[in-house]
């Protein structure tokens, strides 16, 4: 039987195990009990799979599912079912963008992602590891949240680098970095080769390009042991360090430069759109933050797109097609849909909406 085509589809819950710890936020919203575990993301729509070499096998861990009509669907396969229908194009091509939920309960170990040109050139993939982070809520016991980002060693070299990374000397290694403060509402970027982590009680949404490209520098964080499959990526620690920029980076010049400032690009009394992270810094991607105050139709300029819940409670739908959507929820519109339309419970809810950038 010939599956049904539908404008609008919502993604099954999709918990990921990293190496680190997190995820009671997310289990709170799930109803389960409210702690910290090995799963601290959920990846949403999602046609990556999760690289998690030195643990057990599950296969297709962080793919998305959808239900369509009562019957579970992987959802990479509900694409290729129909490509011109759900992507706009008359063959199947992967999506542009991948997304989570993160909530950690530790600082991650240090790490760098490549750029989109090395995994071109060195690994035979299409994208690197592109990020950009909305910071949605500080765990309360943090007072001072923060990350890493950009070496602030202004004598850092290559050489260097790679004997700190070799030699495991963790005192070296935080001597490199000082911690950037960020609070709820910002938005940061992480350009590929920058290295980076993510502070303890920080949830967000993250966005990137598909991929689950990595190299770890810090094997060990809070007992947790990076599996030493995991942290080159298979190449090698010489090969790996020519991922890293080290370019020095103050820690006024990345708040300057890397934090990300809304920009409204329409606004009307029903909703407010503006762009959070601009195609022309993600470069395959951009993604727009909508603020909904009455029963609204929005255009998706038949591109289709990740809808996610970030606050508030209501419907969204498109064509015949309603569902409930909450905080955490994620949906994917097809690019037939033209328009989605969101009728929020309250005076206000809040979705974000990620696209890929024309051409």
């Amino acid at each position: 039987m010939k599956r049904k085509t539908i404008p609008i589809l919502k993604m099954e819950k999709n918990r990921v195990r990293r190496n680190y710890t997190g995820g009671a936020l997310l289990n709170r919203y799930a109803g389960l009990e409210e702690i910290d575990d090995e799963k601290p993301e959920e990846w949403l729509c999602s046609t990556v799979e999760a690289s998690n070499p030195g643990l057990p096998e599950i296969p297709m861990e962080g793919l998305s599912w959808s239900i369509i009509e009562g019957e579970k669907y992987l959802f990479k396969e509900i694409l290729e079912s129909n490509p011109e229908y759900y992507l706009g194009a008359g063959e199947y091509k992967p999506l542009t963008f991948l997304a989570k939920w993160l909530d950690s309960s530790i600082r991650l170990h240090m790490q760098a992602h490549p750029t989109r040109d090395f995994s071109r050139k060195y690994l035979g993939c299409d994208y690197g590891k592109f990020e950009a982070y909305y910071v949605l809520k500080i765990r309360d016991n943090v007072k001072q949240p923060y990350i890493r980002l950009g070496f602030q060693n202004r004598d850092i070299s290559k050489d260097m680098w790679t004997e700190i990374v070799k030699n495991q000397d963790i005192a070296k290694m935080d001597l490199c970095f000082d911690k950037i403060p960020i609070k709820e509402g910002d938005v940061i970027y992480i350009p590929g080769g920058m290295p980076h982590a993510i502070g303890e009680g920080i949830f967000m949404l993250e966005m990137m390009e598909p991929s689950d490209l990595v190299v770890r520098c810090e094997f060990e964080r809070e007992g947790i042991i990076v599996p030493e499959k995991a942290r080159f990526m298979g190449r090698g620690l010489e090969f790996c360090m020519d991922i890293f920029d080290y370019t020095y980076k103050p820690k006024e010049l990345v708040q300057k430069e890397y934090f990300l400032k809304p920009l409204i690009i329409e606004e009307n009394s029903d909703y407010r759109i503006e762009e959070l992270v601009p195609p022309e810094i993600a470069g395959c991607f951009e993604t727009k933050r909508i603020t909904i105050s009455g029963a609204a139709e929005i255009p998706i300029g038949s591109r289709y797109g990740a809808v996610l819940g970030t606050k508030g409670t209501g419907k969204i739908s498109s064509g015949d097609v309603q569902y409930r959507i909450k905080p955490l929820d994620d949906f994917f519109i097809a690019s037939s849909a033209e328009s989605m339309k969101i009728k929020p419970d309250g005076i206000m809810m809040e979705v974000c909406l990620i696209q890929p950038v024309n051409g």
